[in-house]
């Protein structure tokens, strides 16, 4: 049978290990969730800008 010491230190040593096992996830979503990727506003930007330059290069003739 176990002291209740050792039933209270057991308690805490899994509390700490759930508590670290949360915080690695959380860690690893907020990771995911920062990647530069580029977004579909930023590449709506993107399209615009090389249709505004085909456009020039078409309106000045440099074709």
């Amino acid at each position: 049978m176990h002291h209740p010491v050792q039933y209270e230190t057991m308690a805490k040593i899994k509390q700490a290990e759930l508590l670290r096992e949360a915080a690695e996830r959380r860690a690893a979503r907020d990771a995911r969730a920062n990647t530069s990727r580029p977004t579909a506003r930023w590449l709506v930007i993107a399209l615009a800008i090389g249709a505004l330059a085909i456009g020039l290069v078409l309106l000045t003739g440099m074709i």
